[in-house]
């Protein structure tokens, strides 16, 4: 079962394609979205408590400014 913030990024995650989905282990094939439902999941917080909205939002943004980082080392 999803938390709120996994439900939100299944919601516009390939524009909904996705959103089908209802626990991490239908996810398969896709590592992108699996990484994402991690980054976002409760297993990751040390103290056991749900993710906040801030740190929700911060973990996506560290992961875009990561994937941009090597986007833009990429040869052309």
């Amino acid at each position: 079962m999803f938390n709120p913030w996994q439900k939100l990024a299944l919601k516009f995650y390939w524009g909904g394609e996705k959103n089908q989905y209802k626990s991490i282990e239908e996810i398969q094939g896709d590592g992108l979205l699996l990484f994402l439902m991690h980054e976002l999941g409760d297993e990751n917080m040390s103290n056991g408590s749900q993710l906040d909205l801030m740190t929700a939002r911060q973990r996506i943004a560290t992961a875009i400014s990561n994937l941009q980082e090597v986007l833009d080392n990429f040869p052309i």
